[in-house]
């Protein structure tokens, strides 16, 4: 039983290890963040939580070089406004995605008492 929660949390912790993801602190009154991967025009959008907004890139880009720019959004504040109001975009982020080695896990683990 001890083996089984053992690698259950090692199995854990390994997915943990390889989610990449940006998060970007919203400004008072945003309620959605933009985020800009490397040259894309069209942002993914996502909702802020806790003051803060985040994506997850572990299945949307490939391992290598990228940027990240972002935006924040304000609702729209009628009678003055229908529109989503739209921030300036942020300076770009470089960052770099490792390659996650699908190897083979590995051999001879034991666990000693």
């Amino acid at each position: 039983m001890l083996k089984a929660i053992i690698a259950g949390l090692a199995l854990l912790f390994s997915g943990i290890a390889f989610a990449t993801s940006v998060q970007a602190d919203a400004p008072p009154g945003a309620t959605q963040c933009g985020f800009y991967l490397d040259a894309a025009t069209t942002p993914t959008v996502v909702s802020v939580s806790g003051g803060t907004c985040k994506l997850l890139l572990s299945s949307v880009l490939p391992s290598g070089d990228h940027t990240v720019t972002a935006d924040a959004r304000y609702p729209a504040s009628p009678p003055w406004s229908t529109v989503v109001q739209i921030s300036p975009k942020s300076a770009p982020f470089p960052f770099t995605k490792p390659a996650v080695s699908g190897g083979n896990p590995p051999t001879n683990f034991a666990v000693v008492p």
